[in-house]
C-alpha cells in the first residue's frame, strides 16, 4: 500500500476518537504499529499495520478488526425425551 503504517494508525486514531471511543493501548515494533480501542456501549476492537523492516514507509499488511455486541440473549438448550 502506497502510505505509510503511521499515517493509517493515525487517521484511524482521530476517526475513532470523534465517534467517543477510547484509545485503550498503543503499541509499535520493529516491524508494526498497533492500537486498541472501547467505547461504553461495548463496541472494542483493533486496528494493526505492518511494514518490511526494510522500508518503513510502505503498509505491507493492515488488519482492522470491530467486536460488536448485539444484545442477543444467548440460545436456550432444550432435552426432549
Amino acid at each position: 500500500m502506497d502510505t505509510s503504517p503511521e499515517f493509517l494508525i493515525s487517521y484511524y486514531k482521530k476517526e475513532l476518537e470523534k465517534k467517543n471511543f477510547s484509545i485503550d493501548t498503543e503499541s509499535e515494533g520493529k516491524t508494526f504499529r498497533q492500537i486498541t480501542f472501547s467505547r461504553a456501549d461495548g463496541i472494542s476492537g483493533s486496528a494493526y499495520a505492518s511494514w518490511d523492516a526494510d522500508d518503513k514507509t510502505r503498509t505491507q499488511y493492515v488488519l482492522l478488526t470491530v467486536n460488536t455486541y448485539f444484545g442477543i440473549a444467548p440460545t436456550a438448550t432444550s432435552t426432549v425425551q
